[in-house]
């Protein structure tokens, strides 16, 4: 992506949207073109992975 990278925990997670390196205004464009229903089922998908592959049953 370009950006530093912080260390916060032991995972990042990162979903990406619009990446063309050599033309952000088309970055731009697509981002704000791109359905917010896609963006939630995204972070939906990421969710669900990360509750079943931890124990929520303690």
């Amino acid at each position: 992506m370009g950006k530093k990278k912080y260390l916060i925990g032991d995972m990042n997670i990162r979903g990406v949207v619009a990446k063309d390196m050599k033309n952000p205004k088309k970055n731009l464009y697509l981002l704000h073109n791109t359905p917010l229903g896609i963006i939630i089922h995204m972070a939906e998908i990421v969710a669900d992975g990360i509750y079943y592959s931890i124990d929520c049953e303690k």
